[in-house]
């Protein structure tokens, strides 16, 4: 660097994909750019690109096709996206149970969107030639990075003797110094910028090698037939094809001169076991991966396995990647992760974009501060927001290995993508969307993704759960059920209702307040649904199906005694369990949570009454009033949780004035209460009145009645005044009932 220059000097080590895109940003605003590559020129076909054979091909997505846009180079990403092969979804390799192949398709995007099978060399060499063009590009090919002092913005390089990667014993490699005014480090997963960065800052780092390696083989494109290109192709080129085989899975994708890049993915067990004999591997093929033997012949399968090297997957998370101003690492450098999501070239180019949007805004936020203060800030701003997203998606690469060698044949996961597909295209305000979708077809922050797609994946279990125990969903399997299963076990029946609970009952004594009330509601639910629900009568004469809703509603009190229930669970989960037993202890619940209506056996519709011991008088029984007047309220109940603290909670002193009254009618004489019903009587006729005058419309026209010192004929209360409701509604306070 010319330290007289006014113009900023940028280093690039490491001239991939991501060095030579971070190069042509710099390049565009105006920077000196030197790139330092410790191979020869990546464009010479002769060069193997380290710990990779020759013909690896790359997933290019919405991401890395963005952050290319973005450089302003249109025509470069029109070159690129020419020879690049969409693929439209995954074709899944399989057999049946008869022998019979079989080939399933899977669309990525409901909308037709697609990701690109593009050729790793040939990406490079468009973004290199790009990059020749500019005059204030230079290369530096076969230069090692030995050194680095990033306070002093010093690096040095140790220069490789022309194409060779051999170390001279004798003669030591000439050593360069290079001064800097910015240095990007984009040298892959085991970076030598990342190892000098480490000295000078206290850096988390993560590193982690999955059981799982890797080796590439490769499916030989056939003769053209007439002038149709895709009849090259032995298989669909516009998919991304998958063997999935539990543990492990074989994956094919097209390359534009008919051929296919395959990998195997397999842990390292096997390949230990078929290293011994390589002879196995093809009938391993034909066990594990079938009909891929008839597209690679054995000899090929062999040969492949043999000769290409078996390589491991490595998942690399640190934090921070800067610093001050001088340094930032990018791409594998700062976040190697396992290739099955197909992101890991996208979200370095989306480094690249993202790193400079922030220089560039930070500049325009703070014009007048110096550019070394104004990169150490957007260096410091990128660290802390690409941290979240950088670890978002090595996790989520992670977790698609096991969605691409299991779950795409999984019926779970089939169901939940068709959901979220359908929802998106027909209810597109909601905004959803599969989590693939957002990743390969958005720019979306990965981080974000993530938390949308637990989101929705809690929003569709309470839906789904919401609808399997909605009443007419209950009541179609119910009346499907009750003609197969009259007679049933119990045991058999509640076969969904033990699994959900099993899950977490391994010990009541485990569970919190929360999750045992979850499983009672299950436990019910499943109760509800079976045909001896109908046909049982509780103690009143009506079903017990009504006696275990009403029990339902009333296990979410906050106050409820979970204690009561845990005879019938432990009935309901023994591993043995007995259906008598089950119902009696239903029996008990029913009998001992909610306590049997005293019904007064008159035409007269009376509210029944209770004495002292009742639950209307009861702080232990009150809490079941909720369920007591759904029942004597039928249909007209409509249930209002936590109606006193709502309508009534911000009364001031109410329950001191209330506890007043009350102790002033214990305490006064005859007239002093009839005093009190007079004025009872005359409320009840304002609000006869009010309801009068908003045309309410009641099917029982009943009126409040009072007596002092006496019961009301058929109350059991013995109380000095006893309060019903009879069916006059022209009855007043000194109306003689003639009904009793």
């Amino acid at each position: 660097m010319s330290r007289q220059s006014s113009r900023q000097k940028t280093v690039i080590i490491g001239a991939g994909p991501v060095g030579a895109l971070a190069a042509l940003y710099a390049a565009q605003r105006g920077d000196d750019v030197e790139i330092y590559e410790l191979r020869s020129d990546l464009r010479d076909p002769s060069t193997t690109p380290l710990n990779f054979t020759k013909s690896i091909n790359l997933a290019l997505s919405e991401r890395g096709i963005n952050a290319i846009r973005q450089s302003g180079r249109t025509e470069l990403l029109d070159s690129i996206m020419k020879e690049a092969i969409p693929m439209g979804g995954r074709m899944i390799h399989g057999e049946t149970n008869d022998k019979e192949l079989y080939e399933q398709s899977q669309d990525y995007d409901i909308h037709g969107r697609s990701i690109y099978a593009v050729d790793r060399g040939d990406l490079n060499k468009r973004l290199l030639d790009e990059l020749e063009s500019l005059p204030n590009v230079k290369f530096k090919f076969n230069h090692k990075l030995t050194g680095a002092d990033f306070k002093n913005k010093k690096a040095w390089f140790e220069v490789h003797g022309g194409k060779s990667l051999q170390w001279s014993v004798e003669i030591r490699d000439q050593e360069v110094e290079v001064d800097f005014d910015f240095l990007i480090g984009a040298d892959g997963a085991h970076s030598a910028t990342r190892y000098h960065l480490m000295k000078y800052l206290r850096m988390d780092y993560q590193q982690e090698y999955i059981d799982t390696l890797w080796c590439e083989f490769t499916i030989a494109a056939q003769e053209k037939t007439g002038d149709d290109p895709v009849s090259r192709f032995k298989i669909s080129p516009n998919h991304l094809h998958i063997w999935p085989g539990q543990d492990f899975m074989f994956i094919a994708i097209p390359s534009t001169d008919g051929s296919f890049t395959c990998t195997l993915f397999m842990p390292s067990g096997p390949f230990n076991e078929l290293e011994l004999d390589p002879k196995n591997v093809p009938s391993f093929f034909d066990e594990h991966f079938p009909g891929v033997t008839k597209l690679i012949d054995h000899a090929s399968l062999i040969s492949s396995f043999t000769n290409n090297p078996h390589l491991p997957l490595i998942s690399i998370k640190c934090k921070p990647y800067h610093f001050q101003d001088s340094v930032i690492i990018l791409g594998d450098a700062a976040h190697a992760m396992v290739p099955f999501y197909g992101q890991g070239m996208n979200a370095g180019l989306e480094d690249v974009r993202v790193l400079y949007s922030i220089l560039d805004n930070e500049k325009r936020n703070f014009p007048r501060l110096s550019t070394e203060a104004c990169r150490s800030v957007a260096l410091n701003l990128y660290s802390e927001i690409r941290k979240a997203d950088a670890h978002a998606i090595n996790d989520l690469a992670l977790h698609n290995y096991i969605e691409m060698r299991a779950s795409v044949i999984s019926p779970v996961y089939k169901f939940r993508k068709w959901l979220e597909e359908t929802l998106s295209v027909h209810v597109p305000r909601l905004g959803w969307q599969t989590k693939y979708a957002r990743v390969s077809f958005s720019n979306e922050r990965y981080s974000e993704i993530v938390r949308q797609s637990e989101k929705q994946g809690k929003l569709i279990l309470v839906g789904l759960v919401g609808v399997l125990t909605s009443p007419f969903v209950m009541g179609g399997l119910l009346a499907y059920y009750r003609w197969r299963r009259a007679h049933a076990p119990t045991r058999k029946f509640l076969g969904i209702g033990a699994m959900l609970t099993a899950c977490k009952y391994n010990s009541l004594v485990k569970l919190d307040n929360d999750e045992l009330k979850t499983t009672v509601f299950v436990l019910l639910s499943t109760l509800q649904a079976l045909p001896a629900a109908f046909q049982l009568r509780s103690s009143n004469g009506k079903p017990l199906y009504g006696e275990l809703l009403r029990l339902n509603s009333v296990i979410n009190f906050d106050d409820f005694d979970l204690d009561l229930i845990e005879p019938l669970l432990d009935a309901a989960l023994a591993d043995n369990p007995d259906d008598v037993l089950i119902w009696d202890q239903v029996y008990g619940a029913v009998t001992e949570l909610i306590p049997p209506l005293r019904l007064i056996g008159s035409s007269l519709q009376q509210t029944p009454l209770r004495n002292k011991s009742s639950f209307a008088n009861s702080s232990e029984h009150r809490k079941y009033a909720d369920a007591v007047l759904e029942e004597e309220f039928g249909p007209i109940y409509v249930g209002l949780p936590n109606f006193h603290e709502k309508y009534f909670g911000n009364v001031a002193d109410l329950e001191t004035a209330s506890a007043a009254v009350f102790k002033m009618c214990m305490e006064g004489d005859n007239e002093n209460q009839g005093d009190i019903l007079s004025w009872f009587a005359e409320i009840s006729e304002k609000l006869a009145a009010f309801a009068e005058d908003y045309k309410s419309t009641p099917t029982r026209q009943r009126r409040p009645l009072a007596q002092l010192k006496k019961s009301i004929d058929g109350s059991i209360a013995e109380r000095k005044i006893a309060v019903g409701f009879v069916n006059d509604p022209q009855a007043t306070k000194d109306s003689k009932c003639s009904a009793f």
